[in-house]
C-alpha cells in the first residue's frame, strides 16, 4: 500500500525526466522516498532518479518495487494544475491518482514487461563542470542548427561545447570565470572531448534547461553523466549517456 500527497509540479517534473528516456519504469517506494535506475530500449543512455520523503507533503508507504507506465501518467498530468496537490494512492496493482475535481485509476504495469534495471557503469572523468541548466539547454539548440553531434570538452580550465556540420560549425567556449565551477583530474593543459547524439542531449535538455546548476563529468570518448536537483533540492536526476566514437 502506497498513499502520498504532492504538489504538481514536482509531480510533473519528476514523470518529465524520467519520460525523456523511457516510457515505462521500474519505481522503488521505499521509506525515504523513491528511486528508479532505467537505460532505454538501445542502451544508449540511462536515467537514475531520487526523490525524497521531503518532496511530498504526506508518504506513507510499504516497501516495494512497482512498474509505471510513465507516458500515461504524463498524458493525465497535463490536466493538473502545477500548484494542485496530486493524491496518489497504489494498491492492489491499480494507481489512482486524484486532484481537483478528477479521480482517474489507472493499471500498474507487469514487472516483466520491461528489461531490469542497468548497471551503472564505473567512469572516471577525466574533467567536472558546473554550468547553469539554461546555458546548456541555449548551446545545445544552437548544435542542432548545425550538425546531428555534439561534442563536449576541456582545454585547460576552459569548457566547451561544439558542433561541425557539412559545411558549417558551432562551438561555445566558456572560461573558468564564466562558469559555476571547474576541476580537472588529469593534466591540464591536455585537451578532453568525447562526441554524443544531439537526438538524445536535445530531449535531455528539456529537464536540465529548468535547473539552476548542472553538473558535467567527461572524458576522452567516455560517457557522459549530467547531474542535477529538482524539487527544491529534495530529489536528484543524473543522466548517462554513451559517446560516439569520433573517425581519426
Amino acid at each position: 500500500m502506497f498513499k502520498a500527497e504532492i504538489l504538481g509540479e514536482t509531480l510533473k517534473d519528476s514523470i518529465e525526466a524520467l519520460t525523456i528516456i523511457v516510457d515505462e519504469a521500474r519505481v522503488h517506494l521505499a521509506d525515504g522516498g523513491i528511486y528508479a535506475r532505467n537505460a532505454d530500449p538501445s542502451y544508449v543512455a540511462m536515467v537514475e532518479f531520487e526523490l525524497s520523503v521531503k518532496a511530498f507533503e504526506a508518504y506513507e508507504t510499504d516497501e516495494e518495487v512497482i512498474t509505471l507506465d510513465l507516458k500515461k501518467m504524463q498524458d493525465i498530468l497535463e490536466l493538473a494544475n502545477r500548484t494542485d496537490v496530486v493524491h496518489v494512492t497504489i494498491d492492489e496493482n491499480k494507481m489512482t491518482l486524484s486532484f481537483g475535481d478528477l479521480k482517474y485509476t489507472i493499471a500498474l504495469l507487469s514487472p516483466y514487461s520491461i528489461k531490469k534495471e542497468p548497471k551503472v557503469p564505473n567512469v572516471e572523468s577525466a574533467a567536472h563542470v558546473v554550468i547553469t541548466g539554461k546555458e546548456f539547454r541555449w548551446a545545445v539548440k544552437a548544435a542542432a542548427k548545425v550538425s546531428d553531434n555534439i561534442a563536449l570538452g576541456c582545454v585547460n580550465t576552459t569548457f566547451f561545447m561544439e558542433a561541425v556540420g557539412d559545411a558549417d560549425t558551432m562551438r561555445l567556449e566558456l572560461s573558468k570565470d564564466q562558469l559555476i565551477d571547474i576541476s580537472r583530474s588529469d593534466a591540464k593543459e591536455e585537451e578532453v572531448r568525447s562526441l554524443f547524439s544531439l537526438e538524445f542531449l536535445i530531449e535531455m535538455s528539456k529537464a536540465i534547461g529548468k535547473a539552476s546548476e548542472v553538473s558535467l563529468d567527461i572524458g576522452r570518448n567516455i560517457p557522459l553523466k549530467v547531474g542535477f536537483d529538482i524539487a527544491d533540492g529534495n530529489g536528484t536526476v543524473t543522466y548517462l549517456l554513451a559517446p560516439r566514437i569520433e573517425q581519426e
